[in-house]
């Protein structure tokens, strides 16, 4: 955990030896977890800028609940029409009267549901398969039944249409073979999982059918401290459809989760594990934030946080439509950072040591090259990759990017015109991958 005592809203987690079969059977869990950090992160992306999307239509007065929708199909496609827009979906057009607790209740319950993640498990072994047949040597299975394991991770997330899209947090599906939706009615569908993004913690899973009840999306900048809020979850993934209520305790509050900074609103409604991706609503009953995150201090309480929804309203779009998060500056480096202890050791100067350029890549066409220090960027001073990521996440796709560089005792200017980043897939990431070195 990290010095702050902050953390990710983990889901409940429990070893299981194969996925279980479609049912509608909840497991139980018995034991809280502890919060544990992100598996792995990508160092050096910060979280990506907001983009406003235009509220222009109120949420469709017909929607049907959870029960007309069709769970016969397992699988989706998980490409999109590239046409989504959450102004013809789940987007407030002007603001609603207040609304008791149980209105807004009975407004969402049925639009909130319970996600089961099925990840390959990395245990001692290394091998995640089960080898063992108990302490005691007996079972049917001398050296182990060699079925893969897995951790089954649960959490929640919320319809934002009727045909089945549903929003949670990357950290809730981070790796995950399979994903499975619990709906209010105790029924259980297959989903696929459209996108998800690291930096903003954001996932989109879609699952078959039509007419399901959606929350409508509110405006997280039209809120101020003080104001009630209202949490519906699925706390130890077992007691869902829990409803906690609070007040809004902090706007942009920035905090340090593994190592990278969120801004987060912070709210003293209870959120435990298995209540990450779940929604936090307004006194209207519109989703303004996503609960991810709390304190990790022992004795600590009310400290909870949740991802501003205006914040990643352009994010979602972009992950329906077309899998990743657009518009995102990339310079095409893996990078070291070079302290100065490190830097006095070797003779070489202190700051981002280039380890590798992607072919191809702006870097590549600008003339960076292995062995490259970049000391400076657009006249700021960049001793360490945040800092550099700052500087280059200021900036667009198309400018250009000045860079102060060390080689060989030498120094020198490199301009390099930023790409786009996009990832080499847009699917789920493999469980327990590590990164050899940051990239920027």
């Amino acid at each position: 955990m990290n010095d702050n005592e902050y953390g990710y809203l983990e889901p409940n987690i429990q070893q299981t030896p194969k996925p279980p079969k479609k049912s509608g059977k909840w497991l139980g869990i018995v034991s809280i977890l502890l919060c544990i950090a992100f598996v792995c992160g990508v160092a050096g992306y910060a979280i990506g800028n907001s983009k406003r999307s235009n509220e222009l239509a109120a949420q469709s007065s017909d929607t049907q609940s959870s029960s007309d929708s069709d769970s016969s199909s397992s699988q989706q496609d998980s490409s999109s029409s590239g046409s989504f827009s959450l102004e013809s979906s789940s987007l407030s057009t002007s603001g609603s009267s207040d609304l008791s607790v149980s209105e807004i209740v009975d407004k969402n319950i049925d639009a909130v549901v319970l996600i089961t993640a099925m990840i390959p498990y990395s245990g001692s072994s290394g091998y995640g398969f089960d080898y063992g047949s108990g302490s005691d040597g007996s079972g049917s299975y001398p050296f182990g039944s060699g079925q893969e394991q897995y951790s089954e991770s649960m959490g929640s997330g919320f319809f934002i249409s009727a045909d089945g899209y549903i929003v949670t947090n990357y950290h809730v599906i981070e790796g995950a073979e399979s994903v499975t939706v619990t709906l209010n009615d105790g029924s259980t569908v297959d989903a696929t999982i459209v996108g998800s993004d690291e930096d903003t913690d954001i996932a989109v899973l879609k699952i078959a059918g039509s007419g399901y009840t959606y929350s409508v999306l509110g405006d997280s900048d039209s809120i101020k401290v003080g104001d009630p809020c209202v949490a519906i979850g699925n706390p130890l993934g077992t007691l869902t459809g829990t409803v906690t209520t609070g007040v809004i305790s902090a706007l942009e509050r920035t905090i340090t989760i593994d190592n990278q900074e969120m801004n987060l609103l912070q709210h003293d409604a209870a959120i435990n594990e298995g209540n990450s991706g779940g929604p936090l609503y307004d006194a209207a009953g519109e989703v303004i934030g996503i609960n991810n995150a709390k304190t990790s201090a022992l004795g600590v309480e009310g400290l909870g946080f949740a991802i501003p929804i205006n914040d990643v309203k352009a994010v979602i779009e972009d992950l329906i439509n077309v899998g990743y998060v657009t518009g995102r500056p990339y310079i095409g480096i893996s990078v070291q950072e070079i302290t100065e202890t490190q830097a006095k050791y070797y003779n070489v100067a202190a700051g981002i040591g280039v380890v590798n350029v992607v072919s191809g890549s702006p870097a590549d066409t600008a003339g960076l090259k292995y062995g490259d220090i970049i000391t400076a960027a657009n006249g700021t001073e960049t001793l360490t990759l945040d800092a550099l990521n700052k500087v280059k996440e200021s900036l667009k796709v198309g400018d250009v990017m000045t860079l102060t560089v060390w080689r060989d005792g030498t120094t020198l200017t490199v301009s390099v015109t930023l790409g786009e980043d996009v990832p080499d897939t847009t699917t789920k990431t493999s469980y327990g991958e590590t990164d050899t070195e940051n990239a920027a």
